[in-house]
């Protein structure tokens, strides 16, 4: 086990699924930053000094915050990622009706993006490179970016990005209280897999990691 991990609560406390006995807590109060995510450890942990002035227990951070939190010497209470619970974080979404009207072009988006995963997990150097440009990242961030590379790189991103039907089931619950009839919807009703399921029958994302 990591004896250095950051506070990453992730949406666990804001979607009920944080339960109190599972970590042995009867009480948490949890900090919120409103400033970016980027700068949400420092913020938060330092330069405000909110956990102490307000009895802060624990913070919610993502990438690349998370890195710079662990060099605090901040220590995890849950992590999403080690946990069986699904999200739908980034989704693409359409109408069927275009689906049915531009089936070749979503097609081509869909080989667009498969074909950006597939370069950004085979070429790490260049992928950075591009991040460092883009995200006009300092030296100082610089280790933080590769870190993040490797996470995302290593776990989080698909090879074949087929919709989690579980993260689907995740919304609909959340909706609930909000919409009765999200208790009784139909997750599949929500979820068109069709364009991913082709290309990887058709052996077109297989071959990009062949190259």
């Amino acid at each position: 086990m990591r004896s250095r991990i950051i506070l990453a609560l992730l949406f666990l406390l804001c979607s009920g699924f944080f339960a109190r006995s599972s970590f042995g807590l009867d009480k948490l109060r949890v900090g919120l930053s409103s400033v970016s995510a980027l700068h949400g450890a420092l913020w938060v942990a330092e330069e405000k000094g909110l956990f102490k002035k307000h009895g802060i227990d624990a913070a919610v951070l993502t990438i690349p915050s998370v890195f710079i939190a662990d060099e605090r010497g901040l220590r995890v209470l849950a992590d999403l990622a080690d946990m069986d619970i699904y999200y739908l974080h980034t989704m693409m979404d359409t109408s069927r009706s275009f689906l049915r009207s531009n089936r070749d072009q979503a097609l081509r988006f869909i080989k667009g993006f498969v074909e950006g995963i597939a370069f950004f997990k085979k070429n790490k150097r260049e992928s950075i490179e591009v991040l460092k440009k883009k995200l006009r990242t300092d030296a100082k961030g610089e280790k933080y970016l590769e870190k993040s590379y490797d996470l995302l790189a290593g776990g989080y991103y698909e090879s074949v990005p087929y919709p989690s039907m579980q993260g689907v089931e995740t919304l609909l619950q959340f909706m609930e209280k909000e919409n009765p009839k999200a208790k009784t919807a139909d997750p599949k009703s929500f979820v068109d897999s069709s364009i991913v399921a082709e290309l990887e029958a058709s052996g077109f994302i297989k071959a990009l990691y062949e190259k």
